[in-house]
């Protein structure tokens, strides 16, 4: 349904008014098996998952243990867990590449953010600056990163420069 040019409205607006728990159901389909890389990488798909990150996302830093997280919590959590594992492939996706944007920019989801930066662009910064969409992704993650890794990702492109020169 979510891929799909007219119900993915539907399920946005099922997420913006039925409450999290009544819509765990979705999330769990989008994070089973691979059905994340192809909901994601669609056109329509990845605006279902964009739109389920922005409403949960005010929920990612909640502290307490698994037992004592609120719905909307384990939600997200399960989510960015699985968009970060592939984080480099997904933002040199024509369609994808907007949620990891979204990932870096959003100050809630800074933990992600770090861990998206330092696993998956970190050490492939010149290749993916030069790529059609994950060169908008770096724009972010220059923006966006903590003071470290902004260091580190100069330091790589400069070290980039000078071994090629």
């Amino acid at each position: 349904m979510s891929m799909d040019q007219s119900a993915n409205h539907v399920l946005q607006k099922i997420i913006d008014h039925v409450p999290a728990d009544k819509c765990q159901f979705i999330v769990d389909e989008m994070c089973s098996g691979s059905s994340m890389d192809q909901i994601i990488c669609n056109k329509f798909g990845c605006r279902v998952v964009q739109f389920c990150v922005e409403k949960l996302a005010p929920f990612a830093k909640s502290n307490g243990n698994d037992g004592n997280l609120s719905i909307e919590t384990k939600l997200i959590r399960k989510m960015l867990e699985k968009i970060s594992r592939k984080a480099y492939t997904y933002c040199q996706d024509e369609f994808a590449n907007y949620i990891i944007q979204y990932i870096i920019k959003t100050r809630c989801l800074s933990f992600y953010k770090d861990r998206i930066i330092s696993k998956s662009l970190r050490g492939n910064i010149v290749a993916l600056s030069q790529a059609k969409y994950s060169s908008h992704v770096m724009e972010q993650a220059f923006e966006f990163a903590n003071y470290d890794a902004l260091l580190q990702l100069v330091e790589e492109v400069f070290n980039g420069l000078v071994n090629t020169n």
